[in-house]
């Protein structure tokens, strides 16, 4: 069983992982998915 902190992403430095989001967002963004995007910002404000 996988605890919480051992998932995909939790080996990438914090700083790369903000970049990682930003780019996401910036596609998302221009794949005209604003509203996802923001709900996907409030998801992440949770951890």
């Amino acid at each position: 069983m996988m605890k919480k902190n051992e998932g995909l992403l939790s080996n990438i430095p914090d700083e790369n992982l903000e970049e990682l989001k930003s780019i996401a967002g910036q596609y998302l963004e221009k794949a005209g998915l604003i509203e996802l995007n923001e709900k996907l910002n409030e998801l992440g404000k949770g951890k």
